[in-house]
C-alpha cells in the first residue's frame, strides 16, 4: 500500500467524523434557539398571567378599601367584582388565603409567603397599595437545567397608596416603568411558577 493510498483510507473516516460532529453542532445550535424561543413566549404568557394576579394580591389587603373604591367609582374591574362577590363583610377570610386565591397556580408558596409579608408589614403602617399593571415585557430569558430560568422584565405600572380602610389617596405613581427581576421554575406541560420576584431598578 502506497502512502497517499494510506492517507486517502485514514482521511476518509476522519474526514466524516468531521463533518458529522460539524451538522450535530449546528443542528443543536439550531433547536436550542427553537427552545429559547418558545420557552420565552411561555415565560411571556405565564407573567402576563401573572401581573394582574400580583396586583390583585396586593389589592386584597383590605377588603374595605376596595369597597369604597367601587362605591366611589363603581364596580368595572372583573378583578374587583370577584373579589366581592367572594368574600362578604361577613366571611372575610385571613390575608395568607386571601392572597393565596390570587396566586396560586401562578406563584410558588415562598413567593405567597413574602407577599402575605410585604402586605402585613403595609396593614401594619394602616396603607394598602392598589396598583394597576399596564404592561410586562420580558427582556432576557436566561435557562439552566431544562427547569430554572433568571428573567429580568420592564414593567410599566400605575401604583396609588391608600390609608387602610378608606378610599383618601396618600400618593401615586403613574406610568412608573421598573425592571423586575423573576425567578421561575418550569412545571409540568412547561407551565412556568414564579419562585421570587424583586424589582432590579425603578425608572424615573
Amino acid at each position: 500500500m502506497s502512502f497517499m493510498s494510506l492517507r486517502k483510507e485514514l482521511a476518509s473516516p476522519v474526514l466524516a467524523l468531521a463533518v458529522a460532529l460539524v451538522m450535530g453542532s449546528l443542528l443543536a445550535c439550531v433547536d436550542t434557539g427553537e427552545v429559547a424561543e418558545i420557552d420565552e413566549a411561555a415565560i411571556q404568557t405565564a407573567l402576563d398571567l401573572y401581573a394582574p394576579r400580583l396586583a390583585k394580591a396586593y389589592s386584597i389587603g383590605d377588603l374595605e378599601a376596595l369597597r369604597a373604591y367601587s362605591r366611589e367609582h363603581g364596580i368595572e374591574d372583573p378583578l374587583v367584582k370577584e373579589i366581592l362577590e367572594l368574600h362578604t363583610e361577613a366571611t372575610v377570610p385571613p390575608l395568607r388565603e386571601r392572597i393565596a386565591s390570587a396566586l396560586t397556580g401562578h406563584a410558588a408558596e415562598k413567593e405567597i409567603a413574602g407577599m402575605e409579608k410585604r402586605i402585613g408589614d403595609l396593614l401594619v403602617e394602616s396603607r394598602v397599595i392598589r396598583p394597576t399593571v399596564k404592561s410586562v415585557q420580558v427582556e432576557d430569558v436566561q435557562i439552566w437545567n431544562y427547569a430554572n430560568a433568571f428573567v429580568t422584565t420592564l414593567e410599566v405600572w400605575d401604583l396609588r397608596v391608600y390609608a387602610a380602610g378608606t378610599d383618601q389617596v396618600l400618593s401615586e405613581a403613574l406610568d412608573q416603568t421598573n425592571r423586575v427581576k423573576y425567578q421561575m421554575k418550569r412545571e409540568r406541560q412547561d407551565k412556568w411558577l414564579v419562585l421570587f420576584r424583586e424589582l432590579d431598578t425603578t425608572f424615573e
